[in-house]
């Protein structure tokens, strides 16, 4: 998809928009490694998106022994919610995909 912020037109595909709208959508605005394989399935793809959307600003990665937490920008945040609008323009509705997944 493309999505355009401030000014900057970024090419996503549907896993690395999918890692962003979870990033915004959990309360806490993070997330561990090991969470954000169950997006992708696959840990060397998700290794790559997370290296994608680093590049980009739109997200900060922090590595602790053991543990790594991935954090959106606040770049990230807007472009999360450009995906929104987006999904929203083609008929999808958010809230009721955020209360399918017991997101509130």
């Amino acid at each position: 998809m493309r999505i355009e912020v401030e000014g900057r037109v970024f090419e996503l595909d549907w896993k690395e928009g999918a890692l962003l709208l979870v990033l915004k959508w959990l309360e806490w605005h993070a997330m561990t490694m090991k969470d954000a394989i169950l997006i992708s399935r696959d840990r060397r793809s998700t290794v790559k998106i997370i290296e994608k959307l680093s590049a980009l600003g739109l997200v900060k990665e922090y590595r602790f022994p053991g543990m790594r937490i991935i954090v959106p920008t606040p770049l990230g945040l807007k472009v999360a919610d450009a995906i929104e609008e987006l999904a929203a323009e083609v008929g999808i509705d958010v809230e009721e995909v955020k209360r399918a997944h017991g997101i509130s």
